[in-house]
């Protein structure tokens, strides 16, 4: 039968009993020869602190006893403990098990103890509103609820708020004391935790430390770590509140009411995805562009294939034998007649309509009416392209391939035909979505409805929003006009034409020549496309012209309109004007126009009025619910006033009161749409000819002006005039403009337009409602970003200087890096075992065929393309985090404007376009092919699981996230993408604030890691939520169907994070017999970014140490990494005797620090900046990149070639090594500038991230030499350069300043020490450490350092002649001299002190004192009680002779009586010596 040890011995089998239990030396043992798992111990950890606990107990009681009676009881309790406690050594054997065991012991007596205490406040204070329990009192000392109940102002807001604040802070005390008392009784070993006092060397809370057992001693520190507990308790328990409530508020979609709520809501928007908005607005946004991704790549996908069939019929390159015959021109001709071919056939005779029944998406079945009918819905037919047109394309696709010897099949016909045809059919889509946006049953004049009316529009509507492409624009609607300069002869045709129409005006105007040149020179240079209104990207063409140059060529029924804001709308012109314009700008007559600029814009305007319509529908919707939610909850218990603030609220509200009542919102918390703001009028968009829709709706409605009795809109041949919009009535509401005395809006509104026309009239159904300013941002689409297309010339300086050169070299070391791609695919599938799904195993074995095919890489097929774009209408694919940070900021700053600017780089820019837009292109893929793959095995463990449960497939449950759905494929689909938007990064779920930090100088891909965190925390959420996850079923049984998947997602993601990294550096150790130390001294020896990765030890052929970092090739590196960091400095201070807490501590800032660096760092480009003008010439790891020494010509060469490194692509040193890797053994050019040789398996293992890299301390510690003496010449500034100002200086503060420079010197010393000491491990000889150590620091110094003794700083007589200058300058006599033989006595005194000490001892300046009593207070170890013999103090009170007549030993003994080594030290000399 197994004993109860060995059955603890079973869980840690790397540990056998290997000596008795009186033996073990569990630090020597358990640390260093069996070598304990970190995430062995950190388990043990978890045991041996609930073992802790009541240890911590009885250690209390027996401490009590022990100081009454004077007995030792509590070793007795103590060892009865060790030997019940079969965790300890376990968890004592690493940094991982202590700290585990640490948080442990005190973490969970705390928290049940301050939630216990404050439970029964929360009962105390709920009876005394009874009038049962005690009385809470007001400022005046009076009782509160007792002058309510007399009804003293019962409702008075003020007296319940001093209820609600005196009541929470008793709350909160109470589980304050009671967190600090279980913190003083439930810890075990006090001084082996110590305290924040430790940390801050000193204090009211530091521990007092002895060698012997005191009573006396133990219950003071339970007392000082209580006190703290009391603090920290309470400050957490006022956080966590806060943070209930922040989580409260803005789940259901209101403003957070305290300061602290408030604060922490403040902070919550920079970092959550949604940023302001509220979940409601986020949802239906992300549908929205999902809809529109899904949109664009289906017209791409048509114009790559309609390319790719045109450049089959002609030459595969531009050669000089077709140079003659103009390739390109006849390119454009094919273009040109495609274009024709789209566009033909669509008027009112050819399109037709029709209704088709209406399906719900969720489950796939027909709608009903309430007659019980089925729902009918439009249906748009475009036709196919008619025969008449398919033979113009077919002749001239066979004469152009005649011409080029190129071939043009039947079937490559059909194929141009068929993609025509798609595209058509694209078009009907979304016409179907805007014409069932309409009210068919309202009859308007003439008894037509309104869908009869659009159904006449539409066929022109279509022609003129397809016709949307201007060469000008490149294939960029950001792009300027500079992208492709006009021809001379273009010019001056522009010029000719407006001189013309000015001159055939009714009072002719005759322009000079300077001034029409002026005009179109500004006309070119300031053209762009109009943004529109909110999420619209694409609109009109705007430019700049003076008021005289408008009135020559506006039309006069826009002439007011167009004054009212600084561009000019190209459709506010004359037909004469917008056709010479027209010419100039470049518009293009190609097929690509069509389809991607003209399907842009219609799908951006269809997609955007959806949107706007599904926002006010969303939120009607829980409107109308809210008040059912409401009713449920109190039927619950609840209060009326407690349901109203947990019930969900709507985002738009009809009246400023009705918002302000539901979300508790204060004045600047939210806003009116379409309102007027400090930044000028919001919300509003000014006319576009060619997608408004409320043009559309106007014409269709036949408004009539109220002033002239005609209809607003005059549908003249190329003439537009247009109705106010219900934003324009706004602002001439708010200015009082037509305003009848006291009216509302509404009212106004009634009385200047048509009522029933209110409904559909306007372009956005949103205006006149009020939100939230996060929703109101959204939707104006609120640009805070340092750099935009409106910029001065500052940011565009900043801009050109900065983030250009940002975005160039990332671009350069991620897209166009080939290994990049390499790791960048490897490493996103660790994203699909982190949620528990091991690649190519187990069901769903389609996954990856299916992931394979929908990629958007190389060709495409039908049921591929169907799969992406269903897939970018739900969110799941092309959201790169990285790549998508890398558009951002490329879109920034016009990226590719630049080099097209001149003719001379066109071809340049075009080749670079190309190259970009395919690394694009495989960057992505890679990110989806996990995504897409994760997304198939999703649905099909899910399904399985809830099928499984016995749920039965299209019954309703409730789902996971609490809404009730059909159990059928569609929901499962649903399911499955939100699991992937969620828990795998997603650049649409990154902040607003985190993408902005990207047009900063600071962070590389910021938004990588803030998703990194955000979906390693949803990974944890999700498995644990799945695991307690339960249904009830019709026959009342109830099943987790999700536990095994929720138990798969939580392994996954332990394995992942933990395991995996944990078992790759184990294996590295125990196959290349690699020691923790060597481990430890390895870190010492990496570069900066390298220390708290995860090192993989392993050695050459010759046994000489090397590692690979580990962090390179995980993914959840920015997670592990800070873990590792405090592990690291837990582990870096176990041989301090001050506890456990102090470096704890200090490893959590570090922690923090390395958790904050990828936002903070240097980017790419700024490093190398500062390395040039900042640092001096040196990078951040000691690297020359020049000497200071050489010729100006060569300096600036070696800057250049830096800055130039940062923007090189192709991995170019990787390829390097690589190539001289690949070279002949016995070939000299094997060997690099530094005679280094390079192994091919090793370079080529580089491409994923897994390259080995030697570990030289003999060439790398000339570095820390380089550190070692800068930070000596810096610490013993700290005491010249206050001395040496040139003013009075008094003797406290020479010694304070004397005292600050060993400070410095100490902790230089012990890092160089350390660095000594790692080199040794790692195997450099002594003949190596005399020659690069010992010379260059001076044989007294490096014998020092290597026994780790402390050289405190010697005062140089040159100091003190300066000194005596000084003073002989002022008339004064020389400070100095009062204070020298005191620092002369505490040098000899620090001489011998050891550096593994953590730090100096806390030594108090004498000279601040009346007597020299006490002048050594150490934090380590114990507190120096007052000087055992008086006549010690003899001295005067400025220096004298101090310490008269003391050996040695005895000096020493006074002044550190817990430093066992530097007695040792003192006791060699024992002759008595006067200082």
């Amino acid at each position: 039968m197994a004993t109860y040890q060995s059955s603890i011995d079973a869980l840690f089998p790397e540990i056998k009993t290997q000596a008795s239990k009186t033996d073990k030396k569990t630090a020597e043992l358990f640390g260093k020869q069996v070598g304990v798992s970190a995430l062995g111990s950190f388990f043990a950890g978890i045991g041996s602190g609930l073992f802790k606990i009541p240890e911590g107990l009885f250690s209390l009681g027996a401490n009590l006893i022990d100081l009454g009676a004077d007995t030792n009881t509590a070793a007795e309790v103590e060892e009865f403990f060790a030997k019940i406690n079969p965790f300890d050594e376990y968890a004592d054997a690493t940094a991982a098990g202590k700290i585990s065991e640490v948080i442990t012991n005190l973490a969970l007596p705390v928290g049940v103890a301050a939630k216990v205490a404050g439970t029964l406040t929360k009962g105390a204070l709920a009876a005394k509103r009874s009038g049962k329990y005690f009385k809470v009192l007001d400022d005046e000392g009076l009782p509160v609820l007792e002058s309510l109940r007399k009804g003293q102002k019962a409702t008075d807001p003020k007296r319940l708020a001093q209820l609600n604040i005196k009541g929470k802070a008793a709350e909160y005390g109470a589980a304050a004391l009671a967190g600090g008392a279980a913190e003083s009784a439930f810890v075990a070993d006090i001084e082996k935790i110590g305290s924040f006092g430790d940390l801050f060397g000193g204090g009211p809370t530091a521990m007092e430390r002895g060698e012997e057992y005191d009573p006396d001693r133990e219950l003071l520190n339970r007392l000082k770590l209580g006190i703290e507990g009391v603090a920290f308790t309470g400050i957490l328990s006022g956080a966590g509140a806060g943070i209930r409530q922040l989580a409260d508020s803005t789940k259901a979609g209101r403003v957070a009411k305290t300061k602290v709520g408030r604060a922490l809501d403040y902070v919550s928007q920079r970092f959550r995805p949604r940023s302001g908005k509220n979940p409601q607005y986020f949802k239906t946004e992300m549908e929205y562009k999902g809809n529109v991704a899904a949109d664009r790549n289906a017209m791409e996908d048509v114009a790559m294939k309609l390319n790719d069939q045109m450049d089959s019929v002609l030459p595969f390159y531009d050669s000089w034998i077709y140079a003659r015959k103009n390739p390109a021109a006849a390119k454009a001709a094919l273009s040109k007649q495609l274009n024709e071919t789209i566009l033909s056939d669509l008027n009112e005779n050819t399109i037709k309509f029709g209704l088709t029944d209406a399906i719900n998406p969720q489950t796939g079945e027909i709608l009903k009416t309430a007659a019980g009918k089925n729902k009918q819905v439009l249906r748009v037919i475009i036709p196919e392209i008619s025969a008449a047109q398919a033979k113009k394309v077919d002749n001239l696709f066979r004469q152009t391939g005649d011409k080029f010897g190129q071939k043009f099949t039947k079937e490559q016909r059909k194929e141009v035909i068929g993609n025509l045809n798609d595209m058509r059919k694209g078009w009907g889509k979304l016409l179907e979505i805007e014409g069932r946006s309409l009210d068919v049953t309202r009859p308007i004049e003439g008894g037509k409805s309104v869908l009869d009316r659009w159904k006449e529009l539409m066929p022109q509507l279509l022609t003129e929003r397809l016709d949307a492409g201007y060469k000008v624009f490149g294939n960029s609607s950001i792009k300027l006009a500079d992208n492709i300069a006009p021809t001379r002869e273009v010019i001056r045709q522009a010029e000719k034409d407006l001189k013309a129409i000015a001159e055939n005006l009714p009072t002719p105007v005759r322009l000079t020549t300077p001034e029409v040149q002026s005009l179109v020179e500004k006309i070119w240079r300031t053209a762009k496309i109009e943004k529109g209104f909110g999420l619209a990207n694409k609109g009109s063409v705007l430019f700049k012209m003076s008021t005289k140059e408008r009135s020559n060529f506006i039309q006069k029924s826009f002439a007011d309109k167009a004054a009212k804001y600084s561009d000019v709308q190209l459709g506010q012109l004359t037909d004469e004007s917008q056709a010479a314009i027209k010419k100039l700008l470049g518009k293009d007559e190609s097929v690509m126009s069509s389809i991607i600029e003209g399907t842009n814009a219609l799908s951006t305007v269809i997609r955007r009025d959806q949107h706007y319509a599904d926002q006010l529908i969303n939120s009607n919707n829980i409107k109308v619910a809210r008040a059912a939610k409401i009713n449920e909850f109190v039927k619950q218990g609840m209060s009326a006033e407690e349901a109203a603030a947990k019930a969900p609220i709507q985002t738009y509200f009809d009246t400023e009161a009705e918002l302000l009542k539901a979300t508790g919102a204060r004045p600047g918390d939210y806003r009116q749409i379409g309102a007027l703001t400090g930044r000028g009028q919001e919300g509003i968009e000014q006319i576009n000819p060619l997608t408004d829709r409320s043009k559309i709706r106007a014409r269709l409605e036949g408004e009539i002006d109220p002033k002239t009795g005609k209809p607003i809109w005059k549908e003249e041949p190329q003439q537009i005039l247009r109705t106010p919009s219900k934003g324009e009535l706004l602002i001439d509401y708010q200015a009082g403009i037509g305003r009848q005395g006291d009216e509302t809006f509404e009212q106004f509104v009634k009385r200047n337009k048509d009522e029933a026309l209110v409904e559909v009239a306007n372009i956005n159904p949103l205006i006149g409602k009020w939100t939230l300013n996060g929703n109101a941002d959204a939707l104006y689409n609120v640009n805070k970003n340092i750099v935009n297309p409106d910029s001065g010339w500052g940011a565009r300086l900043y801009a050109n200087a900065i983030l250009y050169p940002k975005a160039t070299s990332q671009m350069a070391k991620t897209i166009l890096a080939p290994f990049t791609h390499m790791r960048n695919f490897l490493s996103a599938g660790a994203f699909s075992t982190a949620n528990g799904i091991i690649p190519f195993i187990g069901p769903g074995e389609g996954a990856a065929r299916k992931a394979l095919r929908a990629i958007q890489l190389g060709p495409r097929t039908k049921e591929g393309n169907a799969i992406y774009q269903e897939l970018l209408r739900r969110g799941v694919v092309n959201s790169q985090v990285q790549l998508a940070d890398l558009k951002a900021l490329l879109k920034d700053v016009n990226f590719g404007s630049y080099l097209g600017s001149k003719n001379a780089f066109n071809k340049l820019a075009k080749g670079l376009s190309r190259i970009k837009r395919f690394s694009q292109d495989a960057y992505t893929a890679e990110d989806d092919f996990w995504k897409i793959y994760s997304y198939f095995k999703e649905q099909d463990r899910l399904f399985a699981a809830y099928k499984k449960a016995g749920i039965a497939e299209g019954s309703n449950f409730t789902n996971a996230a609490g809404n009730v759905v059909k159990f059928n494929r569609e929901t499962i689909k649903d399911e499955a993408a939100s699991i992937v938007r969620n828990n795998i990064p997603n650049y649409a779920s990154v902040s607003d604030f985190v993408k902005g930090l990207r047009q900063y100088p600071v962070g590389n891909f910021v938004s990588f890691p803030a998703e990194i965190m955000r979906t390693g925390t949803n990974i944890v959420q999700r498995g644990l939520d799945e695991m307690f996850y339960t249904v009830k079923l019709p026959n009342g049984k109830v099943v987790r169907p999700l536990r095994s998947i929720g138990l798969q997602r939580l392994t996954g993601m332990a394995v992942t994070t933990s395991a995996v990294p944990y078992a790759a550096v184990a294996m590295g150790k125990a196959l290349y017999d690699v020691s923790q130390d060597e481990l430890e001294a390895i870190r010492r020896y990496v570069a900066d970014w390298s220390k708290n990765s995860t090192l993989i030890p392993l050695r050459d052929e010759e046994g000489k140490l090397e590692y690979i970092d580990f962090s390179h090739m995980n993914a959840y590196d920015t997670l592990t990494r800070p873990i590792q960091t405090l592990i690291n400095r837990v582990q870096s201070g176990e041989q301090d005797k001050d506890g456990i807490m102090d470096d704890f501590i200090m490893g959590l800032v570090e922690s923090t620090k390395e958790l904050a660096l990828p936002f903070v760092s240097e980017s790419i480009w700024t490093e190398a900046l500062s390395d040039l003008y900042m640092r001096g010439g040196e990078t951040r790891d000691g690297f020359r990149v020049y000497n200071e020494n050489d010729s100006a010509g060569n300096q600036i060469y070696n800057s250049l070639a830096h800055l130039v490194k940062s923007q090189a692509p192709l991995n170019y040193k990787q390829l390097e090594r690589l190539g001289l890797a690949m070279k002949p053994i016995d070939s000299e050019g094997r060997f690099d500038k530094r005679g280094r040789e390079y192994e091919l398996g090793n370079e080529a293992l580089g491409m994923i991230g897994a390259r080995s890299i030697k570990v030289e301390p003999e060439k790398s510690i000339a570095y820390k030499i380089a550190d070692y003496s800068k930070g000596t010449r810096q610490s013993k500034a700290l005491f010249t350069s206050t001395v040496l100002k040139g003013g009075p200086i008094s003797p406290s503060e020479i010694y304070d300043a004397y005292l600050n420079a060993n400070r410095g010197l100490f902790e230089v010393q012990k890092t160089m020490a350390a660095d000594i000491n790692a080199a040794k491990i790692l195997g450099m000889t002594d003949d190596q450490m005399e020659e690069e150590v010992a010379d260059r620091l001076g044989g007294i110094n490096f014998e020092a350092l290597e026994e780790n003794i402390f050289r405190p700083m010697k005062i140089t007589p040159k100091t003190f002649e300066s000194m005596e200058d000084i003073a002989t300058q002022l008339g004064i006599a020389n400070p100095l001299e009062a204070v020298i033989d005191t620092l002369e006595e505490l040098q000899e005194s620090l001489s011998e002190y050891s550096l593994s000490n953590e730090r100096l001892p806390d030594i108090e300046n004498p000279f601040d004192l009346p007597l020299l009593s006490g002048v050594i207070n150490p934090i380590t170890p114990a507190a120096l009680p007052p000087l055992p013999n008086p006549n010690l103090a003899t001295g005067t009170q400025f220096g004298g002779n101090v310490l008269t007549g003391v050996n040695e030993a005895d000096r020493f003994a006074a002044l550190f009586p817990g430093d066992e080594l530097g007695k040792l030290a003192a006791n060699k000399r024992t002759t008595p010596r006067t200082v």
